[in-house]
């Protein structure tokens, strides 16, 4: 083995290294394969050349940056998420709460079983049914409605 095959496995694995962290952060593939690269480019440069010792100190240096370089962009606002979700789960909104009151007539949107959907006044609401099992396209009357949940049943 000579230097240049070497050489080319220690650069082969940095660069799989800088894929890891750069390009595609969060697979691993990419950096174990890097890393026994560089490892065994690294051991095949002291068993097979005198230049064992500068391998491992140049290595070393090009890995430390890559490290520094690829925690710097993982930990930047860019990379990760940084936005909330701040709606609420079965929460009537206002538009929905003004346009539904008891006594509304609608139609099952599907099997009602106790919980379905339902078209009440041309708007698809999240509903439960008062009496149980309610079939899909059965006429339905709103029994209540709170701020989370409309209760119907068979009109």
């Amino acid at each position: 083995m000579g230097l240049s095959f070497i050489l080319l496995m220690i650069v082969l694995g940095l660069l799989l290294i800088a894929v890891e962290f750069f390009l595609m952060p969060g697979t691993l593939v990419a950096a174990v394969t890097g890393m026994i690269l560089l490892v065994s480019g690294v051991v095949m440069g002291f068993s097979t050349t005198p230049y064992g010792l500068e391998l491992l100190a140049a290595s070393s240096v090009v890995t430390i940056a890559l490290l520094a370089g690829g925690y710097r962009t993982l930990g930047a606002k860019g990379v990760s998420l940084d936005s909330a979700l701040d709606g609420k789960v079965n929460e009537l909104n206002e538009e929905e709460r003004q346009n539904i009151k008891t006594g509304d007539m609608g139609i099952a949107f599907g099997d009602i079983k106790p919980t379905g959907k339902a078209i009440i006044n041309g708007i698809m609401y999240a509903v439960y049914s008062q009496g149980g099992f309610i079939d899909d396209k059965a006429n339905i009357t709103v029994v209540s409605v709170a701020s989370n949940k409309v209760t119907v049943k068979i009109a």
